[in-house]
């Protein structure tokens, strides 16, 4: 994505829906880096969204996404009501986000604690349980446990936990740091250190958990 595709694509969005469109928003690293090869996150907001409008954008959604734009189309009234929905996502729009064409309707979101924590350990119960199954059908196989260690991602959500419940140990990302690595085949483990390496994020997590719980 580059700026000139991403200017392209606001201006045929402009044309497509004229007044319906209310805004149309840049969020995520390529609001502070727009040439870099990163996919651009655009939201676009429009009055009302009947789903046969949308065949009016095909083509171009079509030539966007080929150019690494990712869209996600709203209206106004869900914009509004979505945010105890999607608190993370919300905060994270809210704090880097680029009006492209149209009113600025993010800045006014407002996202409570308890909305937050909500989604956070919902998120953090369902990486649970998805690491315990991982863990049994891998068997104590290494390539298998291998392949499930890579898949973890939590160095993120686990940020947001951390600040929300205040925990400030940084030995608590140690072990999600080591799945990045194993992902990017810069560590290389045995089957006895990927035993200890799953047992050491299920500890973090349950740890997390109880204490976003408590948070």
């Amino acid at each position: 994505m580059n700026t000139r595709e991403l200017d392209t694509y606001t201006a045929s969005l402009q044309q497509c829906f004229g007044s319906s469109l209310l805004s149309v928003v840049l969020y995520g690293s390529a609001v502070n880096n727009p040439d870099d090869s990163a996919n651009a996150n655009v939201l676009v907001v429009l009055s009302e969204c009947p789903l046969l409008t949308l065949m009016k954008v095909k083509k171009i959604a079509d030539i966007a996404a080929r150019a690494r734009i990712e869209t996600l189309f709203w209206t106004k009234e869900e914009m509004k009501n979505a945010a105890d929905v999607f608190p993370l996502e919300f905060t994270e729009i809210t704090a880097s986000h680029r009006i492209l064409a149209g009113t600025d309707i993010i800045s006014g979101t407002k996202v409570t604690k308890t909305n937050m924590r909500h989604q956070i350990e919902f998120e953090l119960r369902t990486k649970l349980l998805t690491l315990r199954r991982s863990y049994l059908d891998a068997g104590g196989n290494a390539s298998r446990m291998r392949d499930a260690l890579a898949d973890v991602s939590l160095i993120h959500l686990f940020k947001y936990a951390m600040k929300l419940a205040k925990i400030s140990d940084p030995s608590m990302m140690v072990p999600l740091e080591r799945c990045r690595d194993l992902k990017r085949g810069k560590v290389h483990l045995s089957a006895k250190a990927l035993h200890v390496l799953f047992n050491d994020i299920h500890e973090v997590l349950c740890t997390v958990i109880r204490a976003v719980d408590n948070a």
